[in-house]
């Protein structure tokens, strides 16, 4: 029976404001109750003789061929283990029977289906090529018994790889008292990356970038998901008040990010009145997770920059990082009194309200986020993941459905869709929605949980 319970919206790592490579992942999902793993010593089944039976796992569920979305190879693979254990996968080449990949889930599944979520890397660290493979799967019980093997062949087949905007952007906040009210800023560019190699610069105002006009942080996620690496886009950058356009081809966001943090120390020494530039070095350094770090330089600041919008904005991350989630909804409080057009601050009141298990007003304030930022596809769906929490699927649903048609890239935007539909008896859909959104989301921890909650329930 779908059963959801709340879970803590807001995890330790916060929501980045201004960072290029946009994500809201560090937040978990509702989900649905599981069972603990079965007790090994509770009336387990017994074979001829009063033995324990041997643990076997059968109905291997998994795709024929296999399609790596945005040169991302993930493939999400079933098994029904008849008591509880520990799933391994391995993949090798059908070409030369060379081993490539070899993967175990830490957690004990229980009895029943258990399903993994396996990145098509090798075990050295890269994507595998096109081709067929053969994977084998097998499972160990807690007294480290193996069972038997399940063995299937698929196809994988990969499609350009995701490119990345190597730049760390901060919006327009009427705080930085900047000429241009539409755009993103460029606080700093990434040392020979594509951004820098296409002329853009420091103190530049990006506000096009191919197909897609960038009025906010929503706009600019949505734009970075569409990026195609190593094919050529134009961008559109305002500088000085002259508009200019540039040619970019970005790299593939495998290759190694830019070390933004250098950058920006380097930024603010040679900016040192520039607030828009200060503000993204203590937002990066929570992106990282280096809250200390970031409180020490915020602290340092000069008094009008303390008071204003933008830092107790960045109060309310750092709080919410350290899971004071009461002080942290008064510091987004503050910061959208002082700007009441701050979307993101809204955003952070409702990630706070979420944890405090306030949903209604949760809702309403990723409502507000969602107004003044309507690009923005985070706002949506996880006021469709509070929504949820209340047991209101119809309303989720509408939710999710608004962050798909803003950004159907957006795995957040699948995953609360699934969940609800699942919630209102819709089965299919439902699994269908759930598994892409699982298939495309970055974080491999968070998509274990979400598969552990929600999928293996609901697909027993």
């Amino acid at each position: 029976m779908f059963r959801p319970i709340t879970r803590r919206l807001a995890a330790l790592a916060a929501i980045s404001a201004g960072v290029a490579i946009a994500s809201h992942a560090a937040f978990g999902a509702p989900a649905v109750e599981v069972a603990e793993p079965e007790d090994e010593t509770a009336q387990p089944s017994r074979a001829p003789g009063g033995s324990p039976a041997p643990l076997r796992i059968s109905a291997l569920r998994m795709p024929k061929k296999v399609t790596g979305q945005r040169g991302h190879g993930r493939i999400l693979v079933g098994v029904r283990l008849s008591r509880a254990g520990t799933v391994t996968a391995q993949i090798a080449s059908l070409k030369d029977g060379v081993l490539r990949r070899t993967v175990t889930q830490e957690r004990r599944h229980p009895k029943g289906r258990a399903f993994l979520r396996i990145d098509a890397i090798g075990d050295d660290g890269f994507q595998l090529s096109q081709g067929v493979y053969r994977i084998t799967l097998s499972a160990t019980d807690p007294r480290g018994r193996l069972s038997n093997e399940l063995t299937r062949n698929f196809r994988l087949k990969l499609t350009p790889p995701r490119g990345r905007f190597d730049a760390y952007t901060v919006p327009l906040l009427p705080a930085f008292r900047r000429e241009n009210p539409v755009g993103q800023l460029i606080a700093v560019v990434g040392p020979g990356g594509a951004v820098a190699d296409a002329g853009i610069r420091r103190g530049d105002i990006v506000t096009r970038i191919g197909t897609r006009w960038i009025t906010g942080p929503g706009s600019l996620a949505r734009a970075q998901r569409a990026l195609l690496a190593n094919r050529a886009v134009k961008v559109r950058i305002i500088r000085g008040g002259k508009l200019i356009i540039v040619k970019m081809t970005p790299k593939p966001d495998w290759t190694a990010p830019p070390d933004f943090e250098r950058s920006l120390r380097v930024a603010t020494g040679r900016e040192p009145n520039d607030f828009a530039v200060h503000y993204a070095r203590v937002s990066q350094l929570i992106d990282v997770g280096k809250l200390q770090g970031a409180e020490r330089l915020k602290g340092a600041w000069r008094r009008s920059w303390r008071s204003s919008a933008p830092s107790h904005y960045l109060d309310g991350r750092i709080l919410l990082a350290e899971g004071r989630d009461k002080p942290a909804l008064g510091a987004y409080i503050r910061a959208t009194k002082r700007d009441p057009s701050f979307a993101k601050a809204f955003f952070g009141q409702g990630s706070a309200l979420s944890s405090l298990q306030k949903r209604t007003r949760a809702v309403t304030a990723f409502d507000k986020a969602a107004g003044l930022d309507p690009r923005d596809a985070a706002a949506p769906a996880f006021a469709a993941y509070v929504l949820i929490g209340k047991n209101d699927f119809g309303t989720a649903l509408e939710r999710a459905n608004q962050a798909v048609q803003i950004d159907p890239l957006y795995p957040d935007a699948h995953i609360p869709r699934g969940i609800a539909l699942l919630g209102r008896n819709q089965r299919a859909p439902g699994l269908q929605a759930l598994r892409r959104g699982l298939l495309d989301l970055d974080s491999t921890p968070r998509a274990e949980r979400i598969i552990d909650e929600n999928l293996e329930p609901a697909d027993p």
